[in-house]
């Protein structure tokens, strides 16, 4: 009986209910788009360092001393010699580990995410040292020559939009090798500060750091990006599970101003910035959500007024406050609730659009939390109007039209 009255109600100020849907349901398209950023972020986090099990990363501490640069360490230097003696420590699998360079060709345009696309330099035939598992998905995953480039899955697209190197994307973003039949492959030939390099594999989708790998020679990555005598990281993969720990602490204690990090740091780390990225995020979220609630009350708010002379008819033929109450709170859960369907096929189809230029990322269906949110929604928005309702005088309502 309630909803056939809200329908009837929308029915008869169709215009205007169809755009507050429309605005409810753009609310919460922005609220699951910024869930989905949330879970992908996490997600392409936790992918990236599960990379690092069984490994130490070694770069150069802050200046202060204290603390790590973050991954990868762009900033960091550390001398071929020292980097040498700490690939030369005890429990070191010296076939498993590198030294590296990281070179950002296209910086990420969200803070503290890793680039678009890194140059990655690493001794050739070590490249599982940061690869771990990760294959390639065309051609080989092993470096033959000074001249031979692997790429990532975004990095090759990159290349094969014929942007160039030294351009900025800016804003732009990577896009998906699928369908789009512009990615180099094994057998081209691509240009990096001037020298021609010859793509012999391509990695498959990973994470956002894997898909934005430009991997060649260390020498040549020193070479090209003028970097003789160091590096920016080294990669150790230790003997054994149990000589991870003995191995961070060699490392630390023996060489000043270097510092270690596992697998678990490297995590907590990510995790930490994760927490941070939610809390930026939630507080949007909440935003988006206070902002449509103020919309929706405004709708009935006026609705209300527009109709003094109904309610006062109800009200005179009995109709109780309760039951005065509950039809405006019907009205405004029907308006959030339509708006939360709508909102679901279009922040799907924009979710995947978004993806799909980004990272590889699982696009969630949220039936339930997007009406679990619409639910509060309506019946917040519905409080204000809903008291002015049932506050209505029969007698004066009926004599004031």
């Amino acid at each position: 009986m309630m909803w056939d009255i809200a329908l009837h109600n929308l029915w008869q100020r169709r215009l205007r209910a169809l755009l507050t849907i429309l605005g409810v349901a753009a609310a919460l398209q922005l609220y699951l788009t910024m869930n989905n950023l949330m879970v992908t972020f996490e997600e392409d986090m936790l992918r990236q360092y599960q990379a690092f099990a069984g490994k130490v990363y070694v770069e150069q501490s802050l200046p202060s001393g204290e603390g790590w640069q973050g991954f990868p360490s762009i900033a960091s230097s550390i001398e071929v010699d020292t980097a040498s003696d700490v690939l030369a420590l005890e429990g070191v699998d010296r076939a498993a580990s590198s030294a590296a360079v990281f070179v950002p060709l296209v910086p990420s345009t969200i803070p503290n995410n890793p680039p678009y696309v890194l140059v990655v330099g690493i001794e050739s035939g070590h490249e599982q040292a940061l690869l771990g598992a990760i294959e390639a998905e065309f051609g080989q995953a092993t470096l033959a020559g000074e001249d031979d480039v692997i790429l990532g899955y975004g990095a090759a697209a990159y290349f094969g939009r014929g942007t160039g190197v030294d351009a900025v994307l800016g804003a732009d973003t990577l896009y998906s090798i699928e369908g789009e039949g512009e990615s180099v492959m094994p057998g081209d030939t691509i240009e990096v500060q001037g020298r021609s390099l010859t793509v012999i594999g391509v990695l498959e989708r990973g994470s956002q750091f894997f898909d934005g790998f430009v991997m060649i020679d260390l020498a040549t990555a020193q070479d090209l990006f003028n970097r003789p005598g160091a590096v920016s990281a080294v990669v150790l993969t230790a003997s054994a599970v149990e000589e991870v720990e003995p191995l961070q602490a060699a490392v630390e204690s023996r060489f000043a101003g270097l510092v270690a990090a596992s697998e678990e740091q490297l995590v907590v780390n990510a995790q930490a910035w994760v927490g941070v990225q939610n809390t930026f995020f939630g507080m949007i979220n909440n935003s988006v959500i206070a902002v449509v609630i103020v919309v929706v009350t405004i709708v009935m708010v006026v609705a209300v007024m527009e109709r003094r002379r109904e309610i006062g008819v109800l009200r005179a033929i009995g109709a109780s406050r309760r039951v005065i109450f509950g039809m405006i709170v019907t009205e405004s859960l029907t308006i959030s609730l339509l708006g939360a369907f709508v909102s679901l096929p279009t922040s799907i189809a924009f979710s995947r659009i978004l993806w799909s230029m980004a990272v590889d990322a699982t696009v969630v269906v949220a039936w339930l939390p997007v009406v679990g949110v619409a639910i509060p929604i309506g019946v917040l928005a519905s409080l204000l109007p809903a008291w002015q309702a049932v506050r209505v005088d029969p007698l004066e309502a009926l004599r004031y039209e």
